[in-house]
C-alpha cells in the first residue's frame, strides 16, 4: 500500500479540507471527521461497537528498524483492516499506532457474536507480514464499547473503548477487553498515580520501609527487604508498581528506590552501634521492565562507589518473569549483577512452571519460596514435599528463604524442613529504617 497522496492546489480550500479530514499515511479518517461520522450513525439509531486497537510495543519496531519501516507496517495493518469485510465498518487513525474501528449493524448482535468478529479481526492483524524482506509479526491490544448500551455519544464511546484497551494492556497485552463501568475508576486511579510518578522529588511522595529476614534457627536478623510505600498511604505498593511498569516510569522509580536503599546501607554503616564485622544486606526488587534500562548495572556500580557500599551488602531480587520478555536477555542481566559481586535471589519460587529450568542454568545465591508454600503446610505430605524441595536447593548450594511466615507453628515447621532464613509478620512488619538503626 502506497502513502496516500492528496493532490491539488495546496492553498485551495478543498485541498485543506481533505487534508484535515483524512490521514495521509493510511487514508483513514482523522479524529474530528471520524467523530462527526460516528455521531451521524448514532443519530440514525444504528447498533454496533466501537473498537480502539493499539499495536503492542510499536515504538520498538520504530527504534530497531526506523520510522519509514514503521510506516510500512502501519500501512499493512491499515490494508488488513480495510479489507476486513465481516461487517460494515468505518475506520479512523487518531495517532501513531492507534486505530478506531466502528462496526455497524441494523440489528443488535449478541455479546458472543461481537466477540467472534473481534477475534477474527485480531487474527487477521496478527498474521505474519513481510516488509522489505523482513518477516514481521505484531500483537495488538483492543478495547471496545457498545452502542447504544454504553453511550450514544461518539466521544464517550471512544473514551470508553480506550479505557478497555488500557485494561487489555495492563493485563498482559495481546488481547481484547469490553468496557466495564469499573474501568472508569481504574483509569482515574492510574492517571493519579501517573502524575505522582512524574514528581521530580520522589522522596516527597514515596518512602522506603524495611522488613527483617531472620536466621531460621537463631532468629537473628540476616538481611532486610526494602519495600516502597506512599507517604500518605493513598495507594498500595502493588498499585504503584503496577502503574509504573505499564507506563515505563519503573525505570526512573527503580533507580530512585535503588539509590535510597544504597544510601540506607551507608547510613547504617555509620551508626555508632554498627558492627563492622557484621554484614546485614538489604534486598531490592528488580522488575523485568527495568531491563529496558540498559545502563542500570553501570548506574548501580557507580552508586556503590559513590556511597562506599560493598556489592555483597546488596541483594537483587528477581522473579522468573524476567526471562519471559524475549526482547531482553534476562540471563545477561543476572550475570552482570553476579560479575559486580551483588547477591542475586530468585523471588516467588514455585509460582511458575519454569523455575527449576532457570535454577539449572543460572547460579542464584538465594531462592525465596512463595508464601503459597507456607500456607499449604497443613499435613505430613506437604511437609515432605517442601523438605524435598529445600534439600534439592541445598544440593546446588542455594540459601532458601521462606516468605509470609505468620506464626510460631509455621516457623518451627519450616525450620524442621531445613529452611535457612524466614521472613514475615511473625518476625517484624515493614518499618521505617529508624526502627532498625541499632541492628
Amino acid at each position: 500500500m502506497k502513502r496516500v497522496r492528496i493532490v491539488g492546489d495546496r492553498n485551495s480550500k478543498s485541498y485543506i479540507s481533505v487534508q484535515n479530514q483524512f490521514d495521509e499515511l493510511t487514508g483513514f479518517l482523522k479524529r474530528q471527521m471520524y467523530l462527526r461520522k460516528l455521531s451521524t450513525i448514532l443519530f440514525e439509531k444504528k447498533k454496533g461497537i466501537v473498537c480502539l486497537l493499539d499495536i503492542d510495543d510499536f515504538k520498538m519496531i520504530n527504534d530497531i528498524n526506523g520510522h519509514r519501516f514503521g510506516d510500512l507496517v502501519l500501512q499493512e495493518v491499515a490494508t488488513r483492516i480495510r479489507l476486513f469485510s465481516q461487517i460494515e465498518h468505518i475506520v479512523g487513525r487518531f495517532s501513531g499506532d492507534e486505530f478506531v474501528i466502528a462496526f455497524i449493524d441494523d440489528v443488535q448482535k449478541s455479546s458472543k457474536e461481537w466477540k467472534t468478529i473481534i477475534s477474527e479481526l485480531m487474527i487477521t492483524i496478527k498474521q505474519p507480514m513481510f516488509i522489505e524482506g523482513k518477516k514481521v509479526v505484531i500483537n495488538a491490544s483492543l478495547g471496545y464499547s457498545r452502542f447504544p448500551e454504553h453511550s450514544l455519544d461518539a466521544e464517550e464511546l471512544v473514551m470508553y473503548s480506550e479505557m478497555a484497551m488500557f485494561e487489555a494492556k495492563n493485563n498482559g497485552k495481546n488481547q481484547y477487553k469490553e468496557f466495564k463501568l469499573t474501568m472508569n475508576e481504574a483509569l482515574l486511579l492510574q492517571t493519579d498515580i501517573d502524575e505522582l510518578l512524574k514528581v521530580h522529588d520522589k522522596s516527597s511522595v514515596f518512602t522506603m520501609v524495611y522488613q527483617p529476614i531472620v536466621d531460621a534457627l537463631t532468629k537473628k536478623t540476616k538481611a532486610y527487604e526494602a519495600l516502597i510505600r506512599m507517604k500518605d498511604s493513598r495507594y498500595s505498593p502493588l498499585q504503584i508498581i503496577g502503574v509504573a511498569e505499564n507506563s515505563n516510569a519503573i525505570q526512573t522509580l527503580g533507580r530512585w528506590i535503588t539509590e535510597e536503599v544504597v544510601k540506607q546501607i551507608a547510613a547504617w554503616k555509620k551508626n555508632e552501634h554498627h558492627d563492622p564485622e557484621t554484614i546485614i544486606p538489604i534486598a531490592v526488587n528488580f522488575s523485568c521492565k527495568q531491563m529496558m534500562d540498559i545502563d542500570y548495572v553501570l548506574f548501580l556500580e557507580n552508586l556503590l562507589n559513590k556511597y562506599d557500599v560493598q556489592p555483597n551488602e546488596l541483594i537483587i531480587e528477581i522473579t522468573e518473569s524476567i526471562f519471559m520478555d524475549t526482547r531482553y536477555n534476562g540471563i545477561d542481566f543476572i550475570n552482570s549483577f553476579k560479575k559486580l559481586g551483588v547477591t542475586v535471589a530468585l523471588d516467588d519460587f514455585g509460582t511458575g512452571y519454569s523455575s527449576l529450568i532457570y535454577l539449572t542454568n543460572i547460579n542464584f545465591d538465594k531462592v525465596k519460596l512463595d508464601r503459597s508454600f507456607i500456607h499449604k503446610l497443613i499435613d505430613e505430605k506437604s511437609v515432605k514435599v517442601l523438605s524435598g524441595i529445600i534439600h534439592m536447593l541445598h544440593s546446588i548450594d542455594v540459601t532458601v528463604v521462606a516468605e509470609g511466615v505468620e506464626d510460631e507453628l509455621q516457623s518451627n515447621t519450616l525450620l524442621l524442613c531445613g529452611c535457612d532464613e524466614l521472613q514475615g509478620y511473625y518476625f517484624g512488619k515493614p518499618e521505617k529504617p529508624e526502627r532498625y538503626q541499632s541492628n
